[in-house]
Parts: structure tokens; sequence; C-alpha cells
């Protein structure tokens, strides 16, 4: 979902955002990925970058595929990282760096989950009462 940025800060695209990946050294604070990186997650979640994969498959072929990447699908079409800012309150107008993280998308979702459910049922509630 594209992010509504007249809600946000003035400065949230030139200044705040910026100084948070550059703080996070460009990698998400959670997990330790690059911002850009481009290749694939198996089903754990573990991240190998396209190059690695790549590579194993010049040099081994699929059979390396029954190892440390078994879970993974070459064939699919690989993702690429971009790094967010989390509030870890959820407040929009807390824009203090200690309140702000630089996330990966996985990392945030994880990091939104129980807010994203609070959000459903107020949602499911509120339709419920309109009929």
């Amino acid at each position: 979902m594209p992010c509504d940025y007249t809600k946000y800060h003035p400065e949230w695209k030139t200044v705040i955002h910026p100084r948070i990946l550059k703080r996070a050294d460009n990698k998400c604070e959670e997990c330790g990925i690059k911002n850009y990186d481009v290749g694939y997650r198996d089903k754990l979640g573990n991240f190998f970058k396209i190059e690695k994969i790549t590579d194993a498959l010049d040099n081994s072929g699929y059979d390396y595929f029954e190892h440390e990447l078994s879970n993974i699908e070459p064939d699919e079409n690989p993702i690429k990282i971009v790094l967010t800012i989390a509030r870890l309150d959820h407040n929009i107008e807390n824009n203090k760096d200690d309140n702000l993280k630089a996330l990966c998308q996985r990392c945030h979702l994880r990091h939104d989950a129980s807010q994203h459910v609070e959000t459903r049922r107020k949602k499911k509630n509120q339709f419920e009462m309109e009929f």
C-alpha cells in the first residue's frame, strides 16, 4: 500500500528518513539485510543474495539446492529489499530518533503485526455495527 506522505512531517523525505537510514548504515536494524539487495527468501525467511544463488547454480547446478538453499525456488522472480522507517510506538507524530528504526519489509511487517490485527478487528466490528 502506498504511503500517504501528507500525514507525515514536512521533512520526512528530505531529512528524517535519510538520517535514520544513515544511522542504520543503510541496513535493517533487526536482521542486518542491506537496502536494495536483490535475492530470495527461503521458507524460513532467510535471505540469500542473488549473486550467491547464481554462483551456486554456475558451480554446482541444482545439486546445491538439495542443501542450504533447498527451500528456494530459483525460477521465481527475486525480491528487492527496500528499507522503510518504522515508528516503534506507532505514533505518526513521534519523529524522535529513538522512536524510529530502519527495517526491511519483513521485519517491518512483523513489528506492525499486532497493530494490523487490532485495526482489522476494529474495522470488522465497525462494519458489523453498521448492519
